[in-house]
């Protein structure tokens, strides 16, 4: 009977990929920092029009929607 339980072979765990492997979590990641770009990019964008304006408002008085 012992030499029964010496012979049960022994529990392998399978080899897994490195998540960045996963194509479903890959695009995951590449979507989170296109996100991430773009929500930098616009709060660049918005500093950039909010010194213009007050530029603007401060040495001529002008608002940028007058500019159009």
């Amino acid at each position: 009977m012992s030499d029964i339980d010496e012979q049960q072979p022994e529990l392998q765990t399978p080899a897994r990929e490195p998540y960045w492997a996963d194509h479903d979590t890959a695009k995951d990641f590449s979507d989170a920092i296109e996100r991430q770009v773009a929500a930098g990019m616009r709060a660049i964008a918005l500093d950039i029009l909010h010194l213009r304006w007050r530029g603007l408002r401060r040495r001529h008085g002008i608002h940028p929607s007058q500019l159009r």
